[in-house]
């Protein structure tokens, strides 16, 4: 870029010696030619491609004259005398505007300026012309000439005290204070704000809706209970805080199949080694001997499934047959499949180490099982402060972070071992905060990216100014916007958790600041033609940036606050972010950019000369007509000019054929997307992770350890009984050649039996214990037992009335062969049958029966066999669920609770604000506990109830059982219900399913599995939920006053109404960015045809888009499309906004020659869109490359939401730019206004005389 001094003469610098009048002190031709103009009332004529500046060396006078025919050659190449004022007529003036128009029109004017004038001098003139421009003695004078004249500035027209000039004088100052303003606001804000990052989609699914309100109401409340757990064992005062890791292995189907299963020894050694290694990592050992004493066996060796296939077997003597065994996962020899299994089943945790849906078989191989870890360490007591309780707890997260980024993390992507060369298992995890680490980990890794971005921009930018520090600082300055907005909105907002998506601001901020940034540049590179003083530059500079970049920016800032119409809570903060955004880059380059142009031109002067020389020895070619660039877009014009119609037909029938042939193959996705790729763990193990229930219910915050202790019972219902036994174990009578050992739910039994010796009553009791079957049904005991009892009886004993009844399901039993070590675990079932007697002689007796098959247990001798065959019949078949069990939807009632109906607009809300305890709720009344138990014992057919999980209805039995009724007394149900939490062996024990405080039950949920599918569509699930709503509101109106207030929620019925009212809220928020777009550009150019032109081509941009996401890419429409349309609306908008804003300036009809068309209107069109392209075109086409290659630099980020977007950002650049130079200009040419704006503003300004001042024409 050249010094505002320099000058172009016939396409080169021209420099020569200085002038006489500079050494002599005459008056300049520049000065009699001035005062000549300002008699004769300014007129005169401007060549194409000339400089505006009335005193600039290729004016042209009224004399005819150029200014090197003063005391030499005139322009016909004859002598002349000095300008005479008034020398040139009126009509000799015409034929001097009429000559140059026509030169422009053909051509000749582009030679003209060549050779140095408007008019054609000879061929010898032309040739001298050539020589001068070449001399490098000459063009070291006009250097040092121009610098002389720059450092001697001309007086500035603005006041001492007007702030352009204390800008102007003062530049580094200026530049160094508002830096410092920025970077110091910058600094204090993230030193002392924290920064959180949200993670999961889950937050785009947090509508306004009623049941998005009430479910994050739930789960707020839920969250309120395990953030901090008391322990029931310590005292009561001690605090807790926990963090979980989950993994999850896979059989692959490569070097062990399948049908083999993870009870394989091959996949136990390996699962052992993996965990091993785990536990060895440095920081786990520290962290679980930190861990609570009740809880340092949850992380080692943690619940995991080696526990129960792997324990430690203690023998006692020489017995062959363990006496117990250890839960330590430190065993040498692996217990059987089943016994292992039961032992799990017995400890309540068979979900937690096996899918939900997998069906227990003695040879059962599961593919996948889940090992689950818990770090326990105290954090404070109650009696802390909050603020140390919120130290301790931040302290611990971020130790936690580092210890899973640093240890943890590798060695789960590393995986388990390899067996004969091939990946059999497949490892993969969840954890604690685990989402938002490793998005944390994929953005500091891509930040690489942003600074390529970066540096892509600087080096155009570096292209554009040849200024390294506008280079370096300009960018910089538009992307502290972002960090400045996080800041005001944690100040203002109270908002200090952002969504990761906000991170997409760092690249469209760059495409959004580079766009203000070519126009300040621009503007001031053309200030020079007008002013020749610095201020006067800078003040003009002001006036033209200004206005011209805040239409663009205002109208994209609210179409990005247009999103806080929407009903999802992410778009709102989003859309108010971006907004907030864009206007504060708008005034950083304002405030720091425009001084630093200044700054810039007085300090780097030289080494942009260095620039210039090492590109060709000549300096920057300046033309009013904006260079090679003003000149292309002139050849553009004139070529889609004479096929304006044509262009403006394809274009309009590309859009309908795209639209048309994408409408038919749109496919709604009405899934939850990914933010990471198709291979990572969060995809690629999801399929393995839904296999399980949820870890939230099995290992939810008050799971304690099971007993490390499992008994073996050897002696066979030793003294009738059997009740401590974990395992029932035997050595085999005999060896047997037999190689079926599963119950085929059907056969005969061989049974030994015992008699009973002890006193009794009238009632006798025959204990029947069934090794083969885990359970017989009625139609079984009474088809097959009735019959058996009934002839091996004695004869004065009657069975009694009611003897049927289920069996009780009893520990398997393993028989163990010694001698060919094959060991069997058959199911163990006991009834016990009541009978009537007539006489004393026998209380009754045992039974011990072993069904299907001949191996039996080694039994004393007091066990004699019973020649009757037990003959068991096939059961008849139970009812099937229409829908696998983890496959069912969820549905919680929440009785106690109460939510408010208000949200909030912007900002972070508290999660103790969303929700609270109903005062009036009361479970000490007895109708409050009549009524909750009526909810879960009367579950209409419409609601497919297939399980549920009720506190009220399992503390009525315990209340029963203790007190003897139900319901309890006021006074009573306090202390009744703490013993029942604590000591109950119901479901429901513990605080899952209740909120206590202060002793007291404040609240309860009651969960229900319904054999509905979760995966239903929105239609069928919305319907179902109406079911459900009816059946609470009239539960609630039933109810005594203590009881009501209960309401039902469901993650179901959250995606159902989100996805609705997210196409909804979609089409109402892209209606009113449409037509806040609208209105914008209408405030700006006071034209609804122009205003309609920019609504249509973002229109069609969108259209482009939809085309690009479902035909070219076949990509379904789901969350990330619709949140990348709504977020690209207002990047859409800019550069057709650039277009048609200068189309409608006045300055149009004064700075851009007319062209000689017939029609008088096209003349006018094509006049306004030439200025239009030559004035803008350079900032849009600068604009769209930084975005373009910061766009394209966001294809490659580890996260696919912003693959997606960046590929869409690209797209969106590129239609946008072709559309805003091609179509759209050749719109304006065919239909665009020729007197843009409303008759009454036109009006008003010539009524007032404020239409703006005529520049001179080129």
């Amino acid at each position: 870029m050249l010094p505002e001094d320099e000058v172009v003469r016939g396409g080169a610098v021209s420099s020569s010696a200085p002038p006489p009048w500079e050494t002599s002190g005459q008056q300049s031709p520049r000065s009699e030619r001035g005062e000549r103009r300002r008699r004769d009332g300014g007129q005169g004529v401007f060549i194409e491609g000339e400089s505006l500046d009335p005193h600039g060396p290729r004016y042209r006078g009224y004399t005819g004259q150029s200014e090197r025919s003063q005391g030499g050659r005139s322009r016909h190449g004859s002598a002349s005398a000095s300008p005479t004022p008034g020398a040139a007529s009126p009509r000799t003036r015409r034929r001097h505007r009429d000559h140059a128009r026509s030169d422009a029109t053909d051509g000749r004017s582009e030679r003209g300026d060549r050779d140095g004038g408007g008019f054609h001098p000879s061929h010898s003139e032309r040739q001298r012309a050539r020589e001068k421009a070449l001399s490098s003695a000459e063009e070291t004078q006009r250097q040092v000439l121009a610098d002389n004249e720059e450092e001697s500035e001309t007086p500035t027209k603005l006041s001492k005290w007007h702030p352009v000039r204390w800008i102007a004088d003062y530049a580094c100052c200026t530049v160094l204070l508002n830096l410092a303003i920025a970077f110091g606001i910058l600094g204090v804000g993230i030193a002392t704000l924290p920064l959180e990052i949200e993670t999961s989609f889950d937050s785009f699914l947090i509508t306004d809706v009623e049941s998005s309100i009430k479910y994050n109401a739930y789960e707020n409340a839920l969250d309120s209970r395990a953030g901090y757990t008391q322990s029931r064992r310590l005292a009561a005062t001690q605090i807790y805080m926990s963090k979980d890791l989950y993994v999850y292995y896979e059989l692959t189907g490569k070097g062990l199949q399948l049908t083999d299963g993870l009870f394989h020894s091959k996949a136990i050694s390996a699962i052992s080694k993996f965990e091993n290694s785990l536990i060895e990592l440095p920081g786990w050992q520290t962290l679980c001997r930190e861990a609570a004493n009740e809880s340092k066996g949850l992380c080692d060796p943690g619940m995991t499934l080696l526990r129960y296939v792997v324990p430690t077997q203690v023998f006692e003597g020489d017995s062959l047959i363990p006496s117990e065994v250890t839960l330590d996962a430190k065993g040498y020899e692996a217990v059987e499949t089943v016994t292992a299994i039961e032992l799990m089943e017995q400890d309540e945790v068979t979900t937690l180490f096996l899918p939900e849906e997998l069906e227990i078989t003695n040879d059962v191989a599961p593919t996948a099982v889940r090992t689950s870890f818990r770090f326990r360490l105290p954090c404070c007591t109650s009696a802390d402060s909050m603020a140390s309780r919120r130290a301790s707890t931040n302290a611990f997260k971020t130790r936690w972070e580092n210890f899973v980024i640093d240890e943890v993390l590798p060695l789960l992507l590393e995986g388990a071992d390899e067996l004969e060369g091939e990946k059999f298992i497949n490892v993969w995890y969840s954890a604690s905060d685990i989402d938002s680490i490793e998005v944390k980990v994929a953005i500091m890794d891509d930040l690489v990216l942003v600074a390529l971005a970066l540096a892509y921009v600087h080096v155009y930018l570096f292209v554009h100014t040849r200024s390294i520090l506008l280079s370096l600082l300009g960018p910089l300055v538009a992307l502290s916007s972002v960090p400045l907005t996080f800041i005001f909105c944690a100040v203002g907002l109270d908002a200090t958790t952002v969504s990761f998506a906000n991170f997409l601001a760092l690249f469209l901020i760059v495409g959004f600041g580079a766009d203000v940034i070519f126009v300040y540049q621009d503007f001031w590179d053309s200030s020079h033609r007008f002013h020749k003083n610095i201020p006067d530059r800078l003040y003009w500079t002001y006036r033209q940036a200004i206005y011209t970049s805040l239409a663009t920016t205002g109208t994209t800032a609210l179409s990005f606050l247009a999103n806080l119409a929407s009903v999802i809570r992410a778009l709102r903060q989003f859309g108010f972010f971006m907004g907030v955004c864009v206007m504060l880059a708008w005034v950083l380059v304002g405030a720091i950019y425009a001084p630093l142009l200044v700054f810039d031109l007085r300090c780097h002067r030289r080494v942009r000369r260095c620039w210039a020389s090492i590109r060709g020895g000549t300096a920057k070619k300046v033309e009013t007509s904006g260079g090679w660039k003003a000149r292309l877009f002139v050849k553009w014009l004139r070529f889609s000019f004479r096929f304006r119609h044509v262009i403006f037909l394809l274009t309009v029938l590309l859009l309908l054929g795209g639209v048309g042939v994408s409408l038919p193959a749109i496919k709604v996705s009405t899934e939850l997307p990914s933010i990471f790729p198709a291979e990572h763990n969060d995809n690629a193990g999801q399929a393995t992770r839904d296999l399980f229930e949820a870890a939230s219910t099995t290992f939810s915050s008050s799971f304690d350890e099971p007993e490390t202790t499992a008994t073996v019972c050897q002696e066979p219902m030793a003294n009738g009984v059997n009740s401590g036994c974990s395992i029932n174990w035997c050595e085999a009578a005999e060896t047997v050649d037999e190689t079926t050992t599963e119950w085929a739910g059907s056969g005969t039994c061989r049974c030994f039996r015992r008699e009973l010796t002890s006193s009794c009553s009238s009632y006798a009791y025959a204990r029947q214990r069934f090794v083969g079957p885990s359970s017989l049904t009625t139609s079984q005991l009474i088809n097959g037992l009735q019959p058996y009892l009934t002839t091996t009886k004695p004869d004065n004993y009657t069975l009694a009335s009611g003897w049927t009844q289920d069996p009780d399901e009893m520990p398997s039993t393993l028989i163990q062969e010694w001698e060919t070590g094959i060991t069997v675990v058959r199911g163990t079932c006991d009834l016990t049958v009541r009978m009537v007697r007539s006489d004393t002689s026998t209380c009754g007796w045992d039974d011990y029966c072993f069904c299907g098959s001949q191996r039996v247990c080694s039994l004393g001798s007091d066990w004699q066999e019973v020649s009757e065959t037990l003959t068991i019949p096939v059961a008849t078949d139970d009812r099937r669920l229409a829908v696998a069990s983890a496959k069912q939807l969820k549905v919680y009632t929440v009785f106690g609770l109460q939510v408010p109906t208000t949200v909030k607009l912007l900002g972070q809300e508290d999660t103790a604000d969303t929700w609270d305890f109903l005062t009036n709720f009361d479970l000490r009344q007895p109708w409050s506990q009549r009524n909750l138990f009526k909810f879960c014992d009367e579950w209409p057919d419409a609601l497919k109830v297939a399980s549920s999980w009720c506190w009220m209805r399992d503390f009525r039995t315990y209340s029963r059982s203790s007190i003897g009724r139900f319901p309890t007394r006021t006074e009573e149900f306090v202390e009744l219900s703490a013993d029942f939490v604590v000591n109950s062996g119901s479901s429901t024990r513990g605080t899952r399913y209740i909120w206590q405080l202060g002793g007291e039950i404040k609240a309860i949920y009651v969960s229900v599995s319904a054999d509905f599918s979760k995966n239903a569509g929105t239609t069928e699930m919305l319907a179902f939920k109406a079911l459900w709503d009816a059946y609470v509101d009239d539960w609630n109106n039933e109810a005594f006053v203590t009881a009501r207030g209960a309401f039902h929620v469901s993650e179901g019925w959250v995606t159902a109404e989100s996805q609705g009212e997210l196409i909804s809220s979609t089409v109402q928020t892209l209606a009113i960015l449409f037509g806040l777009a609208f209105l914008a550009m209408f405030a700006f150019t006071k034209s609804c045809t122009v205003s309609m032109y920019v609504v249509v081509a973002t229109f069609g941009v969108v259209c482009g888009l939809v085309f690009f996401m479902i035909r070219v890419n076949a990509w379904e429409i789901g969350l990330i499309e619709v949140v990348a349309i709504i977020y690209f609306i207002g990047y859409a908008l800019d550069y057709s906004l650039h277009i048609a804003f200068k189309y409608c300036s006045d300055d149009a009809m004064v700075q851009e020659k007319p062209e000689p068309f017939k029609n008088k209107k096209s003349v006018v069109r094509f006049q306004r869109t030439a200025f239009a392209l030559k004035s803008m075109g350079s900032a849009v086409m600068g604009s769209a490359a930084t975005t373009a290659g910061s766009s394209f630099f966001l294809v490659f980020c580890s996260l696919t939401f912003f693959t997606k977007l960046g590929a869409m950002c690209l797209t969106v650049t590129l239609l946008s730019v072709i559309i805003a130079l091609g179509p759209l200009p050749a719109a304006l040419m065919a239909f665009g206004p020729v007197r843009p704006g409303c008759r009454c503003c036109r009006r008003n300004h010539a009524a007032e005389g404020s239409a703006p001042k005529a520049a001179p024409r080129e």
